[in-house]
């Protein structure tokens, strides 16, 4: 997965938001469909929570962020390029 996400550091249009969106896909185990849906609302900065909203029969949850997730820079490329 680290060598993955390397990559996506390195190519595409988005290389930040590509492998940021990676990152929380892998940690958090989004599905691409809950990746994509990701709202503004769903990051909570002040405590550092992702709230996700499951599509399969799944209850939505509030998820911590850690380390690199919790960089207010690279979820802010993350949203701009991503989300509504």
């Amino acid at each position: 997965m680290e060598r993955l996400i390397a990559a996506a550091k390195k190519i595409g249009r988005y290389p930040h938001r590509d492998s940021m969106l990676l990152l929380l896909m892998y940690r958090h185990g989004l599905r691409v469909g809950e990746a994509i849906n990701l709202q503004w609302k769903d990051v909570n900065f002040t405590t550092k929570h992702l709230y996700v909203k499951r599509l399969k029969r799944g209850a939505p949850s509030n998820q911590p962020l850690y380390g690199d997730e919790a960089s207010n820079n690279r979820l802010f490329v993350l949203l701009i390029n991503c989300c509504r």
